[in-house]
């Protein structure tokens, strides 16, 4: 699905249900569309920025988590990283996002 650069968060929402009491109020759903470099570059940067050592970089743990179940949001529909030539699809997908040169 990111590879048509559409990415439903119909499942990210239930996702983390398991991290929050169910009585707790939150959205049912949330809807991204992002074209498919901006979905390879998002997922990159996360899988570098992340980690599980760098909660002292977030105010709260749960804003952490919140990417944490993006990143895999976005994992379950990679292939790119997957492929022999991912280091050039990366590069090229970021030459697509970036702004143009002045």
């Amino acid at each position: 699905m990111c590879l048509l650069g559409v990415l439903k968060f119909a499942g990210f929402a239930r996702a983390i249900c398991e991290y929050r009491s169910m009585t707790e109020h939150r959205e049912d759903s949330v809807t991204i569309e992002l074209s498919g470099d901006e979905a390879l570059v998002l997922f990159e940067w996360l899988s570098n920025r992340v980690t599980e050592d760098s909660f002292e970089d977030f105010d709260d743990q749960a804003e952490q988590r919140a990417l944490w179940n993006l990143q895999a949001e976005l994992e379950r529909h990679m292939v790119a990283p997957f492929r022999e030539d991912y280091d050039l699809v990366l590069s090229e997908a970021r030459g697509r996002v970036r702004d143009p040169a002045p």
